[in-house]
């Protein structure tokens, strides 16, 4: 799963294509040559393992926290600083090595902490579903969605209040 890989359809449905991920790599290095695919690549086929459907959620994890940290990948400098391949190389090597992917900064904390959750290193320590996921992310949404209300309510500015951060808003509002 990348953003490549997933469509949305004219009513606004979004679908997922190309499902190899999952799939048994016969060559890791070859597939390290895919710097796009490699960059959601779960630590455990980088290492010679075998997937399942935990190797899925991380991709989707790496892509939701891209999505949320101005297109960058864990580990690299922050939006605006330029990366470098030196430090692109340097933000996969700590993935693909097992160092724990802190939450994407600036964004609310409950919504951090499920996208790390589904980044973790340890396959045992990520959702073990992607029924899990989404209800964690659904359970985000719904009380965001309700303190966004609130603070709307609360603030005739028509601001947002609360922990709304700017990458959140992006996302959700």
């Amino acid at each position: 799963i990348k953003p490549d890989n997933i469509f949305v359809n004219e009513y606004g449905t979004f679908k997922l294509g190309d499902f190899g991920i999952a799939k048994k790599l016969e060559n890791t290095r070859a597939m390290l040559s895919h710097k796009g695919t490699s960059m959601y690549m779960a630590p455990e086929l980088y290492r010679g393992g075998t997937g399942g459907t935990t190797v899925d959620i991380y991709a989707l994890g790496i892509t939701l926290y891209k999505l949320l940290n101005s297109g960058r990948f864990p580990f690299m400098p922050p939006y605006p600083q330029p990366v470098t391949p030196q430090l692109r190389e340097q933000s996969l090597y700590r993935r693909l090595n097992g160092e724990i992917v802190p939450p994407p900064p600036g964004i609310d904390p409950q919504l951090g902490a499920i996208v790390a959750k589904a980044c973790a290193p340890d396959p045992g320590m990520r959702y073990q579903t992607a029924q899990a996921f989404q209800d964690d992310l659904s359970r985000w949404r719904e009380a965001f969605l309700g303190r966004q209300r609130m603070n709307r309510t609360n603030d005739f500015s028509g601001g947002y209040g609360g922990e709304q951060t700017e990458g959140t808003r992006k996302m959700w509002g």
